[in-house]
């Protein structure tokens, strides 16, 4: 990714940032929590777009479908629980809508029941909560977390995306670097996830692995498309169809549709964690479902409830699905096992 003449005027300003971050660390570092539970930590040192969701989802089913008792930890971000440690979804399901838990948090608690899902931005209190469930948790997947220096991991995970890779190379606000890739030494394990066809990770494999000996590429495909009452219908049926998405990597949900075989007419991206709270925000939209005929409206997983809120888009709504290709988690779940149950 090219730098821009923005980039090189806000560079100064990355260099503050870097201060600050390397200050905060420092602070966090003079006392670190251990748990009682194994915590593998997810995270990212780029700001968005970096595949940690779905890879986290995929690794708690794995571990799941292995026999292990595991709970995630999520920000909640911008979830009216973000301030308040919370369980929002237990063994019976899902204990709160996606206006409170927030839209990826609310995602994961809803494709993987039987996994306890809570949120809330101060982890040592989720981790407490956590620890306090019965039956036991055997381990703890926390979302988000390669800047939380507060407390010990077990297995340490940095995410990227194939595409986007390390973007300008640059820091906040120059860039979308949260911190250099120096940082990747702290990472038992980097995981790059490629959602399109053609996305070449060599770059990016090439740009980490000095600092990073174990690194994963994952191969994602799509996984069929589901309605809201999780019914799965067929690609294949989906003629007439606008996409609706309010994530990072807007142009990867379209590459995956098409690669998947949607007609797809029209995209209407919006920015990462839209609320779609707006009617004036979906004229556009609405005005060529009124004007064309338009079957379906497909979205994402985590856009998904937000939408369904407007009751005249309800019934055109499906979720395309994306999951990596056979094998690739059970390999790395293999390895991370290993690790934990020598901890």
């Amino acid at each position: 990714m090219q730098r821009s003449f923005l980039s090189h005027l806000l560079t100064p300003a990355a260099g503050v940032y870097s201060l600050l971050q390397k200050s905060r660390m420092q602070r966090q570092l003079k006392r670190v929590i251990k748990a009682d539970i194994p915590i593998i930590g997810i995270g990212n040192i780029v700001s968005g777009g970096s595949g940690k969701t779905p890879f986290t989802m995929a690794l708690a089913a794995q571990m799941q479908q292995d026999g292990w008792r595991v709970a995630i930890s999520h920000r909640g971000y911008k979830g009216g629980l973000e301030n308040t440690p919370t369980l929002i979804s237990n063994d019976t399901g899902l204990l709160y809508k996606v206006d409170q838990s927030g839209d990826e948090a609310w995602m994961m608690a809803n494709a993987l029941p039987g996994i306890p899902v809570a949120v809330g931005k101060d982890r040592l209190g989720v981790i407490s909560l956590v620890q306090s469930l019965q039956p036991a948790v055997q381990a703890l997947i926390m979302d988000d977390v390669f800047q939380n220096h507060r407390f010990h991991k077990d297995v340490q995970i940095a995410c990227f995306d194939a595409e986007l890779g390390l973007g300008n190379g640059r820091l906040i606000p120059a860039g979308y670097l949260r911190e250099q890739p120096e940082a990747l030494r702290r990472a038992d394990l980097c995981v790059i996830s490629c959602k399109t066809p053609d996305a070449d990770a060599t770059p990016l494999l090439e740009a980490i692995s000095p600092y990073c000996p174990w690194i994963e590429v994952l191969h994602y495909q799509p996984a069929g498309v589901y309605d809201l009452e999780g019914k799965r219908h067929e690609i294949r049926d989906l003629e007439r169809t606008v996409l609706v998405s309010g994530i990072a990597a807007a142009s990867g949900f379209e590459s995956l549709a098409e690669q998947a075989g949607v007609d797809v007419c029209a995209h209407f991206a919006f920015g990462d964690h839209y609320h779609f709270r707006s009617r004036e925000a979906l004229q556009p939209l609405l005005r060529l479902l009124n004007k064309e005929s338009i079957r379906h409206v497909c979205t994402t997983a985590k856009d998904m409830p937000k939408l369904a809120q407007h009751r005249d888009l309800a019934p055109l709504l499906l979720e395309l699905r994306i999951e990596p290709q056979a094998g690739q988690i059970e390999g790395i779940w293999n390895k991370i096992k290993e690790r934990l149950e020598n901890r």
